[in-house]
């Protein structure tokens, strides 16, 4: 993770007494777009997810993108397991939802791993390793999104 993404998580952890929310999102097909499309398409596309994701939040959540197809969204404050579901859900349809980029329309899908403070880690690194893993599960499984823990282990949204 890059200095940036690991400032932002710190100050979000501050500003919220440490709990928030922490949704790892990998984009399917980004690179396939650029490499079909050129540079300036792929990097008109990552513009226009992250300003979708930070319509879709809070004034007082963040985005940040971590490079290549990978974006985190910080959700502050106590949120339960339904409410991050549906916030995970809302993300995944925003994205989902074709881009007008230049003259082309192009769609990516999102794989969403949740990892939720402090139950799911007490560093930034372990939750972003908590919610990367959980991404993982979400791709694999192709459900849209996955949460970190649930009695047992990783639960599919």
């Amino acid at each position: 993770m890059d200095t940036a993404s690991s400032a932002t998580l710190a100050r979000h952890g501050r500003a919220t007494s440490t709990a928030f929310s922490l949704l790892y999102l990998d984009m399917d097909s980004i690179k396939l777009i650029q490499d079909d499309h050129g540079q300036d398409v792929g990097d008109g596309l990552r513009c226009a997810i992250a300003m979708r994701l930070e319509r879709s939040l809070r004034a007082n959540d963040a985005v940040n993108y971590l490079g290549g197809d990978r974006f985190i969204c910080l959700v502050a404050g106590w949120l339960d397991h339904d409410e991050v579901s549906h916030l995970a859900c809302k993300l995944f349809d925003t994205v989902s939802a074709p881009f007008k980029i230049e003259r082309l329309s192009v769609s990516v899908r999102p794989s969403i791993g949740i990892a939720m403070s402090p139950s799911d880690g007490d560093t930034t690194e372990a939750l972003l390793k908590s919610a990367g893993a959980a991404m993982l599960r979400a791709k694999r499984m192709q459900s849209g999104y996955a949460f970190c823990r649930e009695v047992g282990g990783l639960s599919i949204g």
